[in-house]
């Protein structure tokens, strides 16, 4: 037998030994409790697609046909299937960290619905991982587009568009008024869906004089440091390709801070000013405030970006006058002008203008219609109905609203909303109402707080399941 043929041998029998035990590892964890509805249909695929290949490799193995090939032809066309098995085990990876007791199942629920109001077959599997990151990965088109070119293209009919992973920081699994973040990754998906790259990106003005300049005075320097280390004349990197260089990493340096200032904008709009003191406490750890990178901008422009946001849509006064201080104080570090030392970060930040700024709060609020946005009115109510009950450590599952007849269950922007106003502006009061021993230690009542909310969403969804079920009976 031909070299060829025996590594064809070992690779069918490996591909095959592989995908009985992925099959195998699946179907185990059927017993293994999930909080999110999305980890189901990540482990159902990954056991369809296993079980299919397998069938696949079986059949051939002795496909008559395969001996019609030339060697590499024939592994060419077995490696086309095969590759899908390595690829199978980093999709079931997906679910580490997704475990039940590792995430907070009851944010689950509510994320979810608070998504599909915007994108109505969204779904999503929430995981925790080992770093202070938030980030979210669409996966069914990348499963699409893998298995495109192979036999099994097919296996992947069933999977829900989108369907969104969503990472928060496994050792602030529970702290969730943190996780008033997600709103920011659930912008990148109304982002991509809504296509608002398109609206905003024509309009941006690429500084080619200024690139051609930068590139000018980088080609330059180099020539003078070579010439001197050398004294004779060699050949540096030629002008030309160092300004499309330049271009290059100056036009993808503002398209991926649109992105991100864009999905700023739409966490305020969706989830209001709990997003802004989330992202406050995020990057403070995380960056200096002109700090910026080829995929963010420098916190300072985010900041204040989301403060202009804040003033136009919000009553900061009428909702307490110590939170309107506080957005005041913030909003002079965002109109600080942005230290910025490195020439392509500083020509990105001088197209993203005033102009481009107004822009995206434009085209934002144009994607995400008022009633899905999160309001002026209901931040008040919110105050003035949840946070009483949560100072009082009684979990808000319910409250009257004024365009409802009886109680209501509150929906989570609503509950991170009133959760974050009484930590920043009436922290103290509710410490008094808790039992000494936490309410005398400033971090234990925190997370005490977050305790007090995390039982609030388990039971307005028991709430809220309870009426469906009982509407669902009338009808």
């Amino acid at each position: 037998m031909e070299a060829y043929g025996v590594e064809i041998d070992i690779k069918l029998a490996t591909a095959r030994q592989r995908c009985q035990a992925l099959h195998a590892h699946a179907s185990k964890l059927e017993t293994q409790l999930y909080a999110s509805p999305g980890a189901r249909v990540v482990k159902e695929f990954v056991e369809r697609a296993s079980r299919q290949l397998l069938e696949f490799l079986d059949v051939e193995a002795t496909n008559p046909e395969l001996e019609l090939l030339e060697p590499r032809e024939r592994e060419i066309r077995i490696h086309r299937t095969c590759k899908l098995v390595p690829f199978l085990y980093q999709v079931l990876g997906i679910l580490g960290g997704a475990e039940i007791n590792l995430t907070p199942a009851e944010l689950v629920l509510p994320l979810r619905r608070s998504l599909r109001n915007i994108l109505p077959h969204a779904e999503i599997l929430l995981r925790s991982g080992p770093d202070l990151n938030y980030s979210i990965l669409e996966i069914a088109d990348d499963i699409r587009q893998f298995f495109s070119e192979t036999p099994l293209a097919p296996v992947t009919e069933n999977l829900p568009s989108p369907l969104y992973v969503m990472s928060i920081p496994l050792v602030e699994a529970n702290e969730v008024l943190l996780h008033a973040i997600l709103a920011h990754e659930a912008g990148h998906g109304i982002y991509d869906d809504k296509r608002l790259a398109d609206q905003i990106l024509p309009r941006i003005e690429v500084p080619k004089e200024q690139i051609a300049q930068l590139a000018r005075t980088i080609a330059s320097e180099q020539r003078e440091a070579t010439e001197q280390k050398n004294k004779t004349m060699t050949f540096p990197l030629q002008e030309i390709a160092l300004r499309d260089l330049l271009t290059q990493v100056v036009t993808g340096t503002i398209s991926s801070w649109v992105t991100e200032l864009t999905c700023d904008v739409l966490g305020v709009m969706i989830f209001g000013p709990a997003y802004f003191f989330a992202f406050i406490h995020l990057f403070s750890t995380l960056a200096m405030l002109d700090e910026a990178s080829q995929s963010h901008p420098p916190p300072r422009l985010r900041v204040g970006l989301m403060c202009s946001c804040l003033r136009h849509r919000f009553s900061l006064k009428e909702v307490d006058p110590r939170i309107d201080d506080l957005i005041g104080k913030w909003e002079v570090v965002g109109r600080e002008d942005v230290k910025q030392g490195r020439g392509e970060f500083s020509l990105a930040l001088n197209s993203v203008s005033p102009r481009i700024l107004i822009l995206i709060e434009e085209v934002v609020a144009a994607a995400v219609p008022e009633t899905l946005a999160y309001s002026s009115s209901q931040l008040v109510d919110d105050v003035n109905k949840i946070l009483p009950l949560l100072k009082e450590n009684v979990p808000a599952a319910e409250v009257v609203r004024h365009s409802h007849s009886g109680l209501e269950p509150p929906e989570m922007p609503h509950l991170l909303n009133a959760g974050w106003v009484l930590l920043l502006a009436r922290f103290q009061e509710f410490r008094e109402n808790l039992p000494a021993q936490i309410g005398t230690d400033a971090l234990a009542s925190q997370k005490q707080l977050n305790k007090l909310l995390l039982k609030s969403f388990e039971l307005a969804e028991i709430k809220r399941r309870w009426t469906e079920v009982a509407n669902q009976a009338k009808g």
